[in-house]
């Protein structure tokens, strides 16, 4: 059994991939497809040569979306708010135990 990391980018999938049973890792890297971000993945458990029945835990993280927002690219959004409430509020992702975050404010929020 298997606990597989996975990072989709923008250019490459990383996988790393522990075998529970020896402590044995193993580490690809193969090219994204972007669109077709869960085909970049099975690429790179068969690269792995790991049957998808042998992933007994899978984490998944992608550098897409931090990427997109560190570059200002991507579409235009915008915080629409009724009366009362706070243009700043968090996103809907982050828990309330989260509190302010110094990352989300008016001004990123307005830009």
């Amino acid at each position: 059994m298997f606990i597989v990391g996975i990072d989709v980018g923008g250019t490459f999938t990383d996988l790393t991939a522990v075998d529970s049973r020896t402590g044995r890792v193993v580490v690809t890297k193969v090219p994204s497809r972007p669109r077709h971000e869960a085909a970049a993945v099975l690429s790179g458990l068969q690269a792995l040569d790991i049957a998808s029945r042998d992933v007994r835990r899978l984490v998944h993280g992608t550098t897409v979306g931090t990427n997109a927002v560190l570059e200002r690219r991507g579409a235009r959004v915008a915080v629409v708010t009724t009366a009362g409430r706070s243009a700043t509020s968090p996103p809907s992702s982050c828990p309330p135990s989260c509190g302010p975050s110094p990352w989300w404010s008016a001004d990123t929020a307005s830009r």
